[in-house]
């Protein structure tokens, strides 16, 4: 398959924002992405400012119904450890074949401050064609081929 268009194949939902990673010394469960359909998934969270002596940690936890009777299972090999000098850095995390249906990230932060700018999951490799995004948090979705130089307006 050609992918012309990302966006026509990876479906993007916005699963940590500004209000829930501002600088906290408590740990954040993003959104859960609903895996139904999808059969992978990558995710990119961009840190903020990390103060000195921050115990920071990424991973990824799986249930089979969003924590509701199958608890949230952190999974094998995921965890990342944030620097306290990985100020404004990015981690970039593709996921492939989830066994089960619902994936989300934790970031654990202990001892001082540690800021999440926003985290971001994309869905793809769909049993369809074309996806649909998050509606809740998109401002605008266009797609583009091939545009001559002129005018970018409105």
């Amino acid at each position: 398959m050609s992918l012309t268009n990302l966006f026509k194949f990876a479906a993007v939902s916005q699963v940590i924002d500004d209000s829930e990673g501002a600088a906290a010394q408590t740990d954040i469960n993003s959104d859960s992405v609903d895996m139904n359909t999808f059969d992978a998934v990558s995710f990119c969270v961009v840190m903020g400012v990390i103060d000195a002596t921050a115990a920071t940690l990424f991973k990824l936890q799986a249930s089979s119904d969003d924590g509701v009777a199958d608890g949230w299972s952190d999974l094998e090999a995921t965890g990342i450890t944030i620097a306290d000098d990985d100020d404004e850095q990015m981690i970039l995390v593709d996921f492939n074949k989830p066994k089960k249906r619902y994936i989300r990230i934790v970031v654990t932060r202990a001892t001082a401050d540690a800021t999440v700018n926003v985290g971001l999951a994309f869905r793809y490799r769909a049993d369809f064609q074309s996806v649909t995004h998050e509606t809740a948090k998109l401002l605008a979705h266009e797609v583009h081929n091939s545009p001559g130089e002129g005018t970018a307006g409105t």
